[in-house]
């Protein structure tokens, strides 16, 4: 019977120094900037709750120019995904949806993604899950 190689974490900081699949990093960077916009949406929302904090605030026209480059930053590693043969959705913003098609992963590439499609969307869900938590936690005052 042929040993299952372990998977590895997609979060693993000792494994991404040893990852140099090009696609596999892309992918890594596509789904932490992914994670970033969403952190940063949610501060923009809570500015934007504020009229004359918004009209005063250089954060506040800062932080909408960095979502700029975001957003665009996004839409060309989506394209250059598409030119490696990885489908990308076309469906907006929610971090936790599979953004690629997890069957070219099966050539290699699996173990260096957190494992299965499930397990890694599991995984971005519970860290977005633990910075909403957080949220919640310093807004209600520690």
């Amino acid at each position: 019977m042929k040993k299952q190689p372990c998977e590895k974490d997609l979060f693993d900081i000792e494994i991404a120094k040893e990852t140099e699949d090009s696609i596999v990093l892309t992918v890594r960077t596509f789904l932490f900037t992914k994670m970033v916009k969403e952190i940063l949406h949610k501060q923009l929302c809570r500015l934007e709750e504020n009229e004359n904090l918004v009209q005063r605030s250089s954060y506040y026209s800062w932080l909408r120019r960095i979502m700029n480059v975001i957003s665009k930053d996004l839409y060309e590693i989506k394209r250059y995904l598409k030119t490696e043969g990885v489908q990308v959705s076309e469906e907006p913003v929610e971090v936790t949806r599979s953004y690629m098609n997890w069957l070219y992963w099966h050539k290699g590439r699996m173990a260096y993604t957190g494992g299965t499609p499930s397990r890694l969307k599991q995984c971005l869900k519970e860290r977005l899950g633990h910075y909403t938590q957080l949220e919640r936690e310093i807004s209600k005052g520690g």
